[in-house]
């Protein structure tokens, strides 16, 4: 899966993007499940491009206001 890029996702409406967000977790969770049974990746970089293309669709909605930002621990 290629990386997500801010300007497709700025362009998405809300619908698209929890869609978009459901789509990355559960393939991040498909990811973590085969490394955990075969102890390796095809790809090893996988996983990491995952969680940054969450991260950036969650900076997207946040930005939007569509969820509450989390609180920062001091």
């Amino acid at each position: 899966m290629p990386l997500v890029r801010l300007s497709e996702l700025r362009e998405m409406d809300r619908k698209s993007l929890e869609d978009k967000l459901l789509e990355l977790k559960r393939e991040l969770f498909r990811v973590r499940v085969q490394k955990a049974v075969s102890g390796q990746l095809d790809n090893p970089s996988v996983e990491k491009e995952l969680r940054k293309s969450i991260a950036k669709v969650l900076t997207v909605m946040g930005e939007r206001g569509y969820i509450k930002p989390r609180r920062r621990l001091r």
